[in-house]
């Protein structure tokens, strides 16, 4: 899919900014949309890749299940945006809080971003914060293609789910 998404930042209800950069690639400011009484705008922009996103989980979840999540507070979205003229969509994050860990439920970087170190500046933000609420784990999951990326960032692998369709046909 490509980056069309070329507009100032969201003025969302309940954001918070964060910048993050690194000394050779990019600048980016991190939009945290931790009350979202309107998803209407946020939703526009990742509702794409939300879906991308929930196909590859073989009906674990649907991009709707996650638009509720977002909507009740079950869920936490974090919006990467490329700071400059114009700011630049670059990915996100959604964390769900779970009793004994935060879990990193969806994490997109858009294709042209993969090759940076975005996706690294958001989850050390990330990291950060949730190590000051005194949490002791962090789960990911994870596409095969950002697995080898978290690897190297400390996560280990616990366990893999391992899906058959018993109704193949939608029966």
């Amino acid at each position: 899919m490509e980056n069309k998404q070329e507009a100032a930042l969201p003025q969302m209800q309940g954001q918070q900014q964060i910048q993050g950069s690194s000394d050779d690639k990019y600048e980016l400011d991190l939009v945290v949309c931790s009350s979202l009484k309107d998803l209407k705008q946020p939703w526009k922009i990742i509702s794409p890749y939300v879906k991308e996103l929930a196909d590859q989980s073989m009906g674990e979840y649907s991009p709707s299940d996650v638009a509720h999540a977002l909507l009740y507070g079950v869920a936490v979205l974090y919006m990467g945006w490329i700071k400059g003229d114009p700011r630049k969509f670059v990915g996100f994050m959604i964390l769900r809080y779970e009793p004994r860990s935060v879990h990193v439920w969806q994490a997109y970087i858009l294709p042209e971003f993969r090759g940076t170190d975005a996706f690294d500046i958001g989850a050390k933000h990330l990291i950060e914060e949730i190590e000051a609420f005194d949490y002791r784990y962090i789960t990911f999951s994870a596409t095969k293609d950002i697995a080898r990326r978290i690897a190297g960032m400390g996560f280990q692998p616990t366990f893999q789910i391992w899906r058959k369709d018993l109704k193949p046909n939608g029966r």
